[in-house]
């Protein structure tokens, strides 16, 4: 847990101290990330304290990694840039809201990670708060951040649906960068999914999110019975019971049951597993709540989209081994051959953007500049940096 922790906090530093931007504490944001990983934060105060009452400290410290996943890999990620935006001053209340919910969090994080990390929360409780001692202040309370189970249940469902989405993508060689044309979602209740389409597209890097409760076209359940609890119930007829599960001669009950030859058991004699169709670029989400479909078919115009945003990562890298810090705007050169030229000009403008950019130029190699090398879906190109 320490070095995710003290992630964290690091990026917390780096733009408070570039804003100069004391935070303070925050309980009724705006902005639907605030008020996620605050409500996590009430739920990861609720769960630490009753692990810690029962002196379960594996418990404990599984739910404060859980949280610190979330944190890092979903609300930072996230709102990266509503704390670094050149167009946001300081005074803009999205941004004071993204400082202080961090703020907060991370305050009450330093309070129930202290028992485990005695030290690292005690330097980062030091640097948040230049008080004494995290070991001294009181231990945090639920009721101090507002709950709203609801919410987390929903975000936390998105977070599946981008987890499970981008192991396809791994597993099918299409890097993030690549776009997607549609990712299908099918579930017999998708529930309030769709408020968060934006963010699926945005992670997923994908044009379109398509619903659909028509499970069955994309997945099946496969019942796997409990033969120690069956065997003593069913005697021999258990071994029966067992072929028809394996060819799918059962059916769910309206009560949760499920009926097989002639008998019906109960919930706690089987198991149902969500499993995807095979020969698709699909799989089900932990719950099996739903399965998740990737369009995995390529146009021109995605593989344009993807080879800028390789530009935008490789010009990203150059700028890192140029040292150069954050607010500084460049003027960029790119060597590359046709294909790829042709697909940097057409997101000219959109490169320039993500990299600060004041002018973006073609071939035009300048003999005083260094000249860096990047990747563009495998070919490497020349890249050359003038900074003001």
């Amino acid at each position: 847990m320490i070095n995710p922790i003290w992630s964290a906090y690091s990026f917390f530093t780096l733009y408070a101290n570039i804003d100069d931007y004391q935070a303070t504490f925050i309980n009724q944001p705006s902005n639907t990330l605030d008020k996620y990983i605050l409500a996590k934060t009430h739920q990861l105060v609720t769960n630490v304290t009753e692990y810690m009452d029962k002196y379960d400290l594996p418990g404990a410290t599984n739910e404060i990694r859980g949280f610190i996943d979330a944190l890092n890999n979903w609300y930072i990620r996230r709102s990266r840039d509503r704390f670094w935006s050149p167009a946001k001053p300081i005074h803009d209340r999205d941004k004071q809201d993204a400082y202080d919910t961090l703020f907060t969090v991370l305050h009450a994080l330093c309070k129930l990670s202290a028992p485990f990390l005695p030290m690292v929360s005690e330097e980062i409780f030091k640097g948040l708060t230049r008080e004494l001692s995290v070991h001294e202040d009181d231990w945090p309370l639920p009721q101090e951040f507002r709950s709203d189970s609801h919410l987390v249940e929903t975000m936390d469902l998105v977070r599946n649906v981008v987890s499970a989405a981008l192991r396809l993508r791994e597993d099918a060689g299409l890097r993030v960068r690549l776009p997607l044309q549609s990712i299908t979602i099918a579930s017999s209740d998708i529930g309030d999914i769709t408020d968060f389409e934006f963010l699926i597209q945005d992670e997923i890097n994908v044009k379109t999110v398509i619903y659909t409760d028509d499970l069955a076209a994309y997945g099946n359940f496969s019942l796997k019975p409990n033969g120690k609890v069956l065997g003593p119930r069913l005697g021999s007829d258990v071994q029966n019971v067992f072929r028809a599960a394996k060819t799918g001669d059962w059916e769910r009950l309206n009560d949760g049951r499920v009926k097989i030859n002639d008998y019906v058991l109960e919930s706690h004699e089987f198991e149902l597993n969500l499993v995807a169709n095979e020969g698709t670029t699909a799989t089900s989400l932990p719950g099996d709540k739903a399965v998740v479909v990737l369009d995995i078919e390529l146009t021109d115009s995605l593989l344009k989209e993807g080879k800028a945003r390789d530009a935008v990562r490789a010009i990203q890298e150059a700028r890192k081994e140029m040292n150069l810090i954050l607010t500084d705007r460049i003027h960029l050169n790119i060597v590359a051959t046709g294909e790829t030229t042709e697909a940097i000009k057409s997101y000219s403008d959109y490169i320039c953007d993500q990299v600060l950019g004041k002018s973006l130029t073609f071939n035009e190699a300048d003999e005083d500049l260094e000249v860096f090398t990047g990747s563009i879906d495998g070919e490497e190109i020349g890249i050359q940096i003038r900074v003001g």
